[in-house]
């Protein structure tokens, strides 16, 4: 079977496929307009606005494109009592491939990120939030629901978005359950302190968040992975997919590297592609695809939605059309 049939084999899994997704959850919210003129009050640009748009972001988005690669993702998380919530809710309600378990945090904000945009141009990010309170009560919940939701799933992923979902004891047990149960464990990090994912399968940190965990030089190829090998070799993460925004991405492993050249053809948001990145590797993952195979698919998902403006998601259409323009 030749390279294209391969992908597109895997591609034909993923409607088959079952991913428990657990993280932290966020309403993006998306304000349109147009700039025409400088505010006489400071020398501020002014939008006149035209539309706005909401859409799950967080871990919200990685189940997004599990959905839209026909994927089914059990989704894990806690969320306030506020109108975001209630927002949070009637978007997972209209995908049909995810299924919600959420807690309700009494006197929670539920995070909000508003993004002002004139054209393709982003103008501003407002967000709003606070960080969550893990009581004991909450904690064992959050437990007990991903323990139990797991044995419907091979992939879990942790979507890490620093909101305060993720305390080290609850990602440390978890991990280390998984592990026991044979489960392929996928971080998409946020945290400066790798420590709280040791034992992953895989985690997916951009440049940036390993550079700043390692607090190694990232400048070239070889340093990225001398960094990535650190991190493995420390914290018992098996695989690091690193992603390069218009360099690409690198899989390394102790077994060792491989690169994938960017594939988007014009950059207009990087908004929700390492959320791509995670669901496309998880579902790949799902169905015993390769890691290198999983990383390909990936590497193309990545990018078509960041040829997209916004929150994005690639679909099985696009794939499959991108797929056949490989070489």
């Amino acid at each position: 079977m030749n390279k294209k049939n391969t992908l597109f084999s895997i591609l034909e899994k993923f409607k088959k496929s079952r991913i428990l997704c657990a993280g932290d959850l966020i309403l993006d919210k998306f304000v349109y307009g147009r700039v025409s003129r400088i505010s006489p009050e400071a020398p501020i640009q002014i939008l006149d606005i035209n539309s706005e748009n909401f859409i799950l972001g967080g871990c919200g988005n990685v189940c997004r494109n599990i959905s839209a690669f026909d994927g089914t993702v059990d989704l894990v998380s806690a969320i306030g009592e506020d109108n975001v919530a209630k927002k949070i809710k009637k978007l997972i309600s209209l995908e049909k491939k995810i299924n919600p378990f959420l807690f309700n945090v009494k006197n929670h904000i539920t995070p909000t990120k508003t993004r002002f945009i004139s054209g393709t141009q982003q103008l501003l990010r407002v967000d709003d939030e606070q960080a969550l309170k893990i009581t004991s009560a909450l904690k064992n919940h959050i437990l007990s629901t991903i323990r139990t939701k797991s044995k419907n799933s091979s992939v879990v992923i942790f979507s890490d978005y620093g909101k305060g979902l993720f305390k080290k004891s609850i990602l440390n047990t978890l991990i280390r359950d998984l592990n026991k149960k044979g489960k392929i464990v996928v971080i998409d990090p946020k945290s400066s302190d790798f420590s709280i994912y040791s034992g992953a399968t895989l985690i997916t940190p951009n440049a940036n968040e390993l550079r700043t965990a390692v607090n190694f030089d990232c400048s070239t190829e070889q340093k990225i992975q001398k960094a990535a090998l650190f991190v493995i070799n420390k914290y018992k993460i098996k695989n690091v997919l690193i992603t390069r925004s218009e360099k690409g991405m690198m899989l390394v492993s102790k077994k060792g590297i491989k690169k994938f050249d960017s594939r988007a053809r014009e950059v207009f948001d990087v908004s929700g592609a390492g959320d791509t990145v995670a669901a496309t590797f998880a579902l790949s993952l799902s169905t015993g695809a390769a890691y290198e195979e999983s990383a390909l698919l990936s590497n193309i998902a990545a990018g078509i939605v960041v040829g997209k403006l916004g929150t994005a998601v690639a679909n099985l259409k696009e794939m499959k059309r991108e797929i056949e323009k490989i070489k």
